[in-house]
């Protein structure tokens, strides 16, 4: 697990980035350790038609996670400017 002392650093950095999704997406995945399917349903399955676009769904999440890891990137970089 990660250090309590890195989580919070890193905790800090994700609040800097605007998007719910993407920061429960790097939340979930780094620090709860979730599989893709959790992740998945945790992000989508409110909405009707989830069961029946579950491969979807899993897409726009994969998706999520690459622009999750953008943004926590960039707001990393600011925070570390500041």
């Amino acid at each position: 697990g990660i250090e309590r002392l890195e989580r919070e650093s890193i905790e800090r950095v994700i609040e800097h980035m605007d998007n719910p999704d993407e920061r429960a997406i790097i939340r979930m995945r780094y620090f709860d350790d979730a599989d893709w399917g959790d992740i998945n349903n945790a992000i989508h399955g409110r909405n009707k038609n989830y069961l029946s676009r579950t491969d979807g769904y899993l897409r726009q999440t994969y998706r999520k996670h690459g622009s999750a890891l953008v943004a926590f990137s960039e707001a990393m970089q600011k925070n570390s400017c500041q």
